[in-house]
């Protein structure tokens, strides 16, 4: 779990490094910021994500819904599953996302199998990744600092490099 974090950790502050942009869904934002929240962070997500819902050539919330209902269908999953077909379904149907990380290894089994066996092309055409194969896609290179998102010099990483590569 710990190298998961650290995985994330390092995805926040090089994906910009390499012009990589971490959207997030109305759906995640929430379930984002009640995490925080029951972890004493409130607030702490709200400006590494940007928002892709409201965005010129974002899916509908009709779309997303639609969408959403019929993988659940497919895959013949109860509507617990409500919200990581969502999320899948913002990532699937948005233009300008080619990448959807996620650590819930039950969702990236769902999607493979919506792309191979449902051959659904809009999950077909997105690279499913955890937090770890994200992390490699970044090719973060020994000792390299992040420039665009490095910690600010008041920030505690700022002082311990614990999340540089070696």
């Amino acid at each position: 779990m710990a190298r998961l974090w650290l995985a994330a950790i390092r995805l926040v502050l090089y994906a910009p490094d390499r012009n990589w942009h971490l959207w997030v869904s109305d759906v995640g934002r929430r379930e984002l910021e009640a995490f925080d929240q029951e972890h004493g962070w409130a607030g702490w997500t709200l400006s590494l994500f940007e928002d892709v819902d409201g965005r010129s050539g974002a899916p509908s919330p009709e779309q997303i819904t639609a969408c959403s209902r019929h993988y659940l269908d497919q895959l013949g999953i109860g509507d617990q599953h409500a919200n990581d077909m969502a999320h899948l379904t913002w990532a699937a149907l948005t233009p300008w996302i080619d990448t959807f990380i996620t650590n819930d290894k039950k969702l990236r089994s769902r999607a493979h199998r919506l792309g191979e066996e449902f051959n659904d092309e809009d999950v077909q055409q997105l690279r499913v990744f955890d937090p770890l194969q994200a992390e490699q896609e970044l090719d973060i290179q020994s000792g390299e600092w992040p420039q665009r998102r490095s910690p600010a010099p008041s920030n505690p990483l700022t002082t311990h490099d614990w999340w540089i590569v070696r």
